[in-house]
């Protein structure tokens, strides 16, 4: 991840970005130009691409934003897509596992962004979440 870190401080923004989303999603016919320039004039924005680095810097277990987990105390759903190849589900697994109470559901079609990749199933599954919680409407 270090590595990968500093890269993306480096890279070329739509070639990275394209096959970047084409790695993380599960379904790469999603993958469109319109999706590319989206993420690409985001990652443009200033701090984007530092604060990418950052965060995948902390990927690793040893890490102490990882021992902060039990300390959450809020109803908490792990989303997480099976063909994630980028953060793999174990990691998905382990959130649920360290943060008390914590629901985890697994898209088996979906890869890294799977509230992107099938909005109205991930939305509606969060809305039965937070009304499971009475946190809904």
């Amino acid at each position: 991840m270090p590595v990968i870190s500093d890269l993306l401080r480096l890279a070329p923004v739509e070639g990275f970005t394209r096959n970047g989303l084409l790695a993380g999603y599960g379904d790469r016919t999603r993958v469109g130009d319109a999706l590319v320039t989206r993420h690409a004039e985001l990652m443009l924005r200033p701090g984007n691409r530092a604060a990418l680095s950052a965060r995948a810097r902390s990927a690793d277990p040893r890490d102490e934003a990882w021992k902060q987990l039990p300390r959450i105390t809020a109803p908490t759903l792990v989303m997480w897509g099976e063909r994630d190849t980028w953060i793999t589900p174990e990691f998905g697994r382990r959130f649920a596992s360290d943060i008390p109470g914590a629901q985890l559901l697994v898209y088996p079609d979906l890869g890294h962004v799977p509230m992107e990749e099938d909005p109205v199933r991930t939305a509606r599954d969060a809305d039965l979440f937070l009304q499971a919680k009475g946190l809904g409407r």
